[in-house]
């Protein structure tokens, strides 16, 4: 049990350190699309400019469920489906093969107008937008997920919830993972960090990197 635990806990912090890595990518590229505003007067800036965060979007799809769900097995698109792998290559083809077959038609037009500027706001406004969106909790605040500890057994894990008076929806097989409702979030996140509990989160990102552990129970 331990080491499945383990095991739970080394795939979500590299799921984790994925998504730091894409706020990384995006802050870079925020920074990069500024420094080089002055190119965006010139023609055919703005397809290329759209053709390019296409294609970026695209290539992140695809190295995620390729990288992510496939190689590392982290988690997949719909791991309570009876054919896991179906949602995964819907998923590689609508926001992966897909894009990428428009980004390159894109890039094949013609010089066209300047446009650079407008499209660069445009991106530019939706990075800093969506990224603090995403991080936003779920609307449903008194639902929890709570990841323990390796080593940290399922009566310890119990106690810790019981303190918090975390009422339990659902738990993994190996006992490290729970997902519980609080009436008073805030107390009971204490509660459960000094009970050994590694993650408490409210966060829809965090329900979805977790989903893939429903596999395993």
């Amino acid at each position: 049990m331990r080491r499945r635990c383990a095991t739970r806990a080394c795939r979500s912090l590299a799921d984790g350190l994925f998504h730091v890595l894409m706020y990384l990518i995006a802050a870079v590229g925020l920074l990069k699309l500024w420094r080089g505003r002055e190119a965006c007067p010139q023609p055919g800036a703005g397809r290329l400019l759209w053709s390019s965060a296409l294609l970026g979007f695209c290539l992140w799809h695809i190295i995620d469920i390729v990288l992510a769900h496939w190689v590392m097995g982290i988690h997949r698109v719909r791991v309570d489906a009876p054919d896991p792998l179906a949602w995964d290559l819907g998923w590689l083809f609508l926001f992966g093969m897909a894009p990428l077959f428009f980004a390159w038609r894109m890039r094949q037009g013609g010089g066209g107008h300047g446009g650079g500027g407008r499209a660069a706001a445009t991106l530019g406004i939706a990075a800093l937008v969506a990224g603090p969106i995403a991080a936003l909790p779920a609307g449903d605040t008194d639902q929890q997920v709570v990841l323990f500890a390796p080593g940290t057994t399922g009566a310890a894990a119990f106690d810790a919830l019981a303190r918090a008076d975390a009422r339990v929806l659902w738990v993994d097989a190996s006992g490290g993972l729970w997902a519980v409702k609080m009436a008073d979030a805030r107390q009971g996140r204490s509660l459960l960090y000094r009970g050994g509990a590694l993650l408490v989160s409210n966060s829809p990102v965090a329900f979805g990197c977790f989903s893939f552990l429903r596999a395993g129970t």
